[in-house]
């Protein structure tokens, strides 16, 4: 646990007695189990993750162990763990490659689903703004 606090940006750390610090301890501690994660974090743990994992706390690089498409355990990246700046650091470029991948496939998603969100919009509005006119008798 204090390899990682040597090792890691200052912002990379969480403020202490939030969540997301409780959560990057459990995983400095060793591997976490999804059910002890929810117990713990009553169905939060996916955000907090996804938070350590992202920008603001400067990617750390977590493996969800799966068994078919169930999460069972969350582990650390041994990265992070070995007191070495250069192997966290490889860690963390991992992970920004990763996650900035997946924020790139989402905003294309977003694009291409743009122009059909837009004419459902315009048929919405317009259905609206006809209910809304007085009949005419």
């Amino acid at each position: 646990m204090d390899n990682i606090l040597l090792t890691a940006p200052s912002a990379a750390i969480p403020n202490q007695n939030t969540k997301a610090y409780k959560l990057l301890m459990l995983l400095a501690n060793g591997r976490l189990c999804a059910g002890k994660a929810l117990d713990i974090f009553r169905g939060t743990e996916r955000a907090l993750l996804n938070n350590l994992k992202g920008k603001k706390h400067r990617y750390w690089r977590i493996i969800t162990i799966k068994e078919g498409n169930r999460n069972v355990a969350y582990i650390l990246d041994y990265r992070h763990l070995s007191g070495n700046w250069f192997l966290d650091q490889e860690a963390r470029t991992e992970q920004a490659a990763i996650h900035t991948g997946k924020s790139k496939n989402k905003a294309i998603q977003g694009a291409t689903r743009l122009p059909v969100a837009q004419t459902d919009h315009n048929c919405a509005l317009k259905a609206l703004s006809e209910n809304k006119k007085p009949t005419e008798d």
